[in-house]
């Protein structure tokens, strides 16, 4: 299932004709030319601080050995090969959500066309963050080694479970009007990658890594439909010169 969602996101970036209609393929410009601004690099940094401050320091393995030693069990051990299972479903968003998008679209059910339509659109941007940073990162997984950033060593720098796992259920937050709803799909965004930790196959920096790309795209992808895309600074031309605006959107 994974190399069929590899095959089918290659397409789409190399060949986007083959998928995309031309509207889709200016769409994604425009996300991507937020995604890689400076000020949404800035956002996305915060996350990659905390996770070096984790894979560099002694905490992500005081970290994991409180986790493994006191925390497995059931039902917990349970719950989180549940959502084990819902990120390698994951893994193969992209065709799921570009077909999902056609049938409501064909259906008339605009609340599942956007959501589908947002969830495509933020897994183009974290496809291609996700296998780099994974590599330039280079930590190991736990049973290969610390997690300390060593470029190029291994390839477990982010948590594909964390970033793809969290996409769908972050766009659904995004959304939700109630505060309760907001609360389950947040919660619900993590469960895949803290399922991985649970498991000892990844840091809890490496998930912070890949929730934070998560975060970061599903963010993009709204505020470019609400033409609130731009960095926290900007320059506004004015008559007798130019005005600095600031801006820091917390969404």
């Amino acid at each position: 299932m994974r190399r069929l969602a590899a095959s089918f996101a290659l397409l789409v970036l190399l060949v986007p004709g083959a998928v995309l209609a031309e509207s889709d393929w200016e769409q994604l410009k425009r996300d991507y030319a937020v995604a890689y601004s400076g000020g949404e690099l800035l956002r996305l940094s915060a996350f990659f601080g905390v996770s070096a401050i984790l894979a560099n320091t002694d905490a992500d393995q005081e970290i994991r050995d409180k986790w493994q030693d006191d925390f497995r069990g059931d039902p917990q051990d349970d719950i989180f090969d549940f959502f084990e299972e819902v990120g390698n479903v994951a893994h193969a968003g992209l065709p799921i959500f570009w077909l999902v998008r056609g049938y409501a679209e064909r259906g008339d059910k605009p609340q599942l066309e956007t959501w589908a339509d947002r969830s495509f659109r933020a897994s183009l941007i974290v496809i291609p963050q996700h296998v780099i940073l994974r590599e330039v990162i280079g930590s190991a997984r736990p049973n290969e080694g610390p997690s300390d950033w060593d470029p190029f060593e291994f390839s477990a720098g982010v948590s594909g479970h964390a970033v793809y796992g969290a996409v769908p259920f972050m766009v659904a937050a995004r959304e939700a009007e109630s505060f309760g709803g907001q609360a389950l799909w947040w919660t619900l965004s993590t469960m895949s990658g803290l399922s991985r930790v649970h498991r000892d196959r990844h840091y809890l920096s490496q998930f912070v890594a890949g929730w934070g790309i998560a975060w970061s795209a599903t963010r993009v992808v709204k505020a470019v439909d609400e033409d609130r895309g731009v960095g926290p600074v900007s320059v506004v031309p004015m008559a007798d010169g130019a005005m600095i605006v600031a801006t820091w959107p917390l969404d």
